[in-house]
C-alpha cells in the first residue's frame, strides 16, 4: 500500500479501515479466510456488534470491508474470485444503507421543525457552524460540489 500512488489521506483511511477490521478479528468476531464468509462475518460483527456503541451503520460496514478488498487485490494476498465474493456482502451492506436512508434528511427535518437555522443560531451555534449546514464533508471531500458522483468515490488503490 506505501507504494500506491494515492494521497496520504486516502492511505490513512484505508489503513484505519482495515485496523477496524482486524480489530472485529481479534476479537473473535471473524475468522474465515478471505472470501464471502469473512465480509459475512465482518459485516455481521461491524453492524449487528453486542455493543450497540460499537455498532456502524452499513455503508460504513461496506467501506471498511471494500478497502480491505482494495488491499487484499493490491497486495495478491487472496486469490481473485474470493476477493471478488467478498464484494456481494458489500454491495448487500450498500443496497441495505441506500434502503435506511441518509441520517442527515432525519436531521435535517428535526432541525427544521425546531424552526431551522433560526432555530440554530439561537442555540448558540455560530453562523456558517456545522449545524444545519449542508455542503460538502470532510467525508465526501467536496466531491458533489467537483460535479463527481457515484461510485465509492475512493481512488483505486
Amino acid at each position: 500500500m506505501d507504494r500506491a500512488r494515492i494521497k496520504e489521506s486516502t492511505r490513512a483511511r484505508y489503513r484505519a479501515s482495515i485496523e477496524r477490521c482486524a480489530t472485529r478479528v481479534a476479537e473473535g468476531r471473524a475468522d474465515a479466510p478471505f472470501g464471502l464468509f469473512l465480509a459475512f462475518e465482518l459485516a455481521e460483527a461491524f453492524v449487528d456488534h453486542p455493543d450497540p456503541e460499537r455498532r456502524v451503520r452499513p455503508i460504513t460496514a461496506a467501506n471498511y470491508v471494500d478497502a480491505l478488498i482494495a488491499v487484499g487485490r493490491k497486495a495478491g494476498i487472496a486469490p481473485v474470485d474470493d476477493l471478488d465474493t467478498m464484494s456481494v456482502i458489500t454491495q448487500e451492506l450498500s443496497a441495505e444503507a441506500d434502503a435506511q436512508g441518509k441520517l442527515k434528511r432525519g436531521r435535517i427535518h428535526e432541525l427544521m421543525s425546531r424552526g431551522g437555522f433560526a432555530h440554530a443560531r439561537a442555540s448558540g451555534q455560530p453562523a456558517g457552524g456545522d449545524a444545519g449546514v449542508i455542503g460538502p464533508t470532510k467525508a465526501s471531500g467536496g466531491r458533489r460540489a467537483r460535479g463527481v458522483t457515484g461510485g465509492s468515490g475512493r481512488p483505486p488503490l
